[in-house]
This record gives structure tokens, C-alpha cells and sequence, in this order.
């Protein structure tokens, strides 16, 4: 699903940007982001997992990046550079031979460079109903994978829980967490979340999403059980994440059979 969500955008850019945001459902042991300078772009590659040979693992992603992206385009295009973040860093021949001999250089990040403009290439595999039916498929897949981070999971269960229940999401969160606020925003920053109220808002962005999209609820009363004083709020917060007014995206999104496969109980 990673790949047909990315291989289905219009451009490069935006295949690389959607790439980037679905990382999740490929391997959510790093960080993949899309740099864009003046007149170059750079994919950086962030490994977060510990592995025996991270040289070799960063080696296989970034060039994988690379073949995956000829591949959508329909022709062979060499990046201008290919950055390693190791001591010593040399790419080995076959891998220098996928990416048209372009070598390597020590660097302080994972990077694959390129010209800006290639940006705007468009792909060859392009296909505008097959990519809306795959985002929705891959939107709900994202939902349905939990974190890999226990305490972030556990306080996001909580909130799920209590915005079910149609209560207030952050009172006395540390309390029902059994920590007081200042050990829970510690462990949360240890685990990348600098701020709660960021992870409030990715839940309730979340929440949102699945509401529209498997029930029969209306806006006021999922704005009601997000915590937001009154259904304007709600809109204007929801086409800030989603840049869609919520009830365009239950109209683009309940119809989904994909998605309405995985939200229906099925009997066993």
C-alpha cells in the first residue's frame, strides 16, 4: 500500500511528500523528510532503529528511494549526490551501479540530492482514481497502526477512550497516567513528543477522521465529543489538518468499500 499510494501521485514531489507521510506503513523505524533549497531538493533518511549495520541498512533505503522513483517515472534518472552519514562512508559497486555510478560522501545526513525541478516530473504511473481509492485505504490503515512508543500509545488510547465516551480528553491526564505533569511531559519529550497539546491534536485529528468516515454521528455532536466549544471551531480545525470541510470528507470517504471493509465487525 506504501508503494501504491506514492507510485499513483501526479509528480515526483508529490510522490515523495506522500512517501514521507506513509513512511509508517513501510517500517516506522525512521524518519524520511523532503528538503527543498533553491535549486536542489534533498530526501533525507533518518535511522532511528538500532541495527547491527546501519551503514549498510541506510545504503539499501536511500537506493531503494532512488530505483523506486525510476521506476514511477519511466525513465532512468542519476541523483546528483548521495550523502552517508558513517565514518568512511563507500558505496559498494553494484549499489553505485543502481544509482549510475553516483558515489558517496561523508555528510551529517542521510540524503539523496537531486535538482529541484525533477520535482515536477510528472510519473508515469500516474493515476488520479486509483491514487483517491488508495489514500483513503492507507488514511485508514495509518489509524489502525498504533505506535511503537509505549507511552505515547498508552496516552493516546486513554484520550481515544475518553473522546468515545464523550469525555473530556485532558483533565487530569497526568493523574489517570499515575504520574504527575512535569515526569509525563518528560517521558513524552524523551519519546519525540515536545508538546501534549501536539499529541491531543493528532489524536483528535485522527478520531475525527474515523468518526466522519464509519458513523453516523453528526458534526456538532463529533465536535461535542473532540472537546471543541462549538461546531464552527471544529470546522475551521478540520480544514486546517485536512485542507476539506469535514463533511466533504465524509462524502469522499464513506464510500470507500476498502474502508468500509475494515470498520464493519465481520462474523467469524
Amino acid at each position: 500500500m506504501f508503494e501504491y499510494v506514492a507510485r499513483t501521485c501526479k509528480t515526483l514531489g508529490e510522490a515523495i511528500e506522500t512517501a514521507c507521510h506513509y513512511r509508517t506503513l513501510m517500517y516506522d523505524g525512521a524518519e524520511l523528510k523532503l528538503i527543498v533549497e533553491s535549486d536542489r531538493a534533498k530526501l533525507r533518511y533518518r535511522l532511528q532503529d538500532r541495527v547491527s549495520n546501519p551503514v549498510t541498512f541506510v545504503e539499501f533505503a536511500l537506493t531503494a528511494c532512488v530505483v523506486a522513483s525510476r521506476h514511477a517515472l519511466g525513465f532512468d534518472g542519476a541523483p546528483r549526490e548521495v550523502a552517508v552519514h558513517a565514518r568512511g562512508a563507500e558505496l559498494c559497486g553494484r549499489t553505485r551501479a543502481h544509482l549510475s555510478g553516483a558515489g558517496a560522501v561523508r555528510a551529517t545526513h542521510n540524503e539523496v540530492i537531486f535538482g529541484r525541478r525533477a520535482l515536477d516530473f510528472p510519473l508515469a504511473s500516474a493515476d488520479a482514481s486509483m491514487h483517491a481509492i488508495f489514500k483513503r485505504y492507507a488514511d485508514r490503515l495509518l489509524t489502525m497502526m498504533p505506535t511503537a512508543l509505549p507511552l505515547t500509545r498508552r496516552v493516546q488510547a486513554l484520550l481515544r477512550d475518553r473522546m468515545d465516551a464523550r469525555e473530556s480528553a485532558v483533565d487530569d491526564l497526568p493523574d489517570a497516567m499515575h504520574m504527575s505533569e512535569r515526569t509525563l511531559r518528560r517521558k513524552l519529550t524523551q519519546e519525540g513528543v515536545v508538546q501534549l497539546r501536539s499529541l491531543v491534536e493528532q489524536t483528535r485529528r485522527e478520531q475525527a477522521c474515523r468518526y466522519l468516515a464509519s458513523s453516523g454521528l453528526s458534526v456538532s455532536e463529533i465536535a461535542h465529543r473532540l472537546g471543541f466549544a462549538h461546531p464552527p471551531a471544529f470546522h475551521r480545525a478540520f480544514r486546517r489538518w485536512l485542507k476539506v470541510s469535514p463533511l466533504q470528507y465524509r462524502r469522499d470517504h464513506a464510500v470507500s468499500p476498502v474502508y468500509q471493509y475494515f470498520e464493519t465487525p465481520r462474523e467469524k
